[in-house]
């Protein structure tokens, strides 16, 4: 008896950590809102739709790992507050470390389990460059909007007042920009960690090398420029059948050369996340009213 009722209470601590888990997502029209006639709408509609990608497997993991946490605290203490507190406990450990062990617990063998993590930084490197392209391509549409306010300015449509209000506008829909793209970061930043932390366990050698490339590498921010940039290029790989894909997959490498290869691509991965934070920051920078964004002279 005395089992049982911790046992009964922590099934019904289950369905309220998942109800509880299940209300921590926002819809899209809370995120980006709900201004259709704004002319950068789309373009924020796309750089929001590439976060779902982000979001879903980290989601996943804290939501295994809160509800695990939460069982284990009410068995031990008997109570609510344990099992919250083991909740917390639960969804820090599983957003942490799952990545790795989960991984491990796949893989029938090393070969496999390299090659399983270096498809997985491969996958993340082109997601976040996807995200990426489509910020960029949200700032070029206010460059333009901010372009067209200068231009109606210098041609007499709009008088000084009237275009610094604009231009006060479009800073306050760049502050919205900021906090859909901030929002997609964090989650990057989390799976970002968990990879890079795979590869260090695949390479324990490789940590200083690959933080030594990437703190290296130069970046150059486009959303500080003033001109309308061409998106980073991403060429767009042949669509392919189930088939095609199927007789094409990549061969599995062997484990020293899989290792290498991890290396390089975690180096790619983190290079495009630090290109992104370097563009976040650059508009953030123009949005505070410096630059293209700035008030008219």
């Amino acid at each position: 008896m005395f089992v049982a009722r911790p046992v009964r209470a922590a099934a019904a601590m289950l369905a309220v950590v998942a109800l509880t888990l299940s209300g921590c997502g926002t819809t899209r029209e809370q995120r980006i809102g709900t201004d259709t006639a704004d002319a950068c709408y789309q373009q924020r509609v796309a750089l929001d739709a590439t976060g779902d990608y982000f979001a879903e497997d980290m989601i996943k993991g804290a939501a295994v790992g809160a509800i695990g946490g939460a069982v284990l605290g009410l068995l031990i203490g008997g109570d609510a507050t344990s099992a919250a507190i083991g909740a917390a406990t639960g969804a820090i450990a599983g957003a942490a470390g799952g990545y790795w062990q989960a991984r491990q617990q796949q893989a029938a063998d090393k070969a496999t389990l390299y090659n399983t993590v270096l498809s997985d930084v491969e996958r993340e490197a082109a997601r976040i460059s996807e995200t990426h392209l489509a910020f960029v391509q949200l700032v070029n549409c206010r460059k333009r909007q901010a372009e067209e306010v200068r231009t109606a300015y210098r041609s007499g449509a709009l008088t000084r007042d009237q275009a610094n209000a604009r231009m006060s506008g479009l800073r306050d829909k760049a502050q919205g920009d900021l906090e859909i793209a901030r929002l997609i970061r964090e989650d990057i930043g989390e799976r970002t960690e968990q990879l890079a932390y795979a590869t260090y366990q695949i390479a324990p050698d490789a940590q200083q090398r690959v933080e030594t490339r990437v703190t290296r590498a130069p970046v150059r921010p486009t959303a500080s420029v003033a001109r309308v940039e061409p998106p980073p290029r991403r060429p767009a790989p042949p669509r392919q059948t189930q088939t095609q894909t199927q007789a094409q997959a990549k061969p599995s490498l062997p484990p020293a050369r899989a290792q290498q290869a991890t290396e390089e691509k975690t180096v790619e991965m983190l290079v495009v996340e630090k290109t992104f934070d370097e563009d976040i920051q650059a508009y953030a920078d123009v949005s505070a009213g410096s630059g293209w964004m700035s008030d008219v002279a």
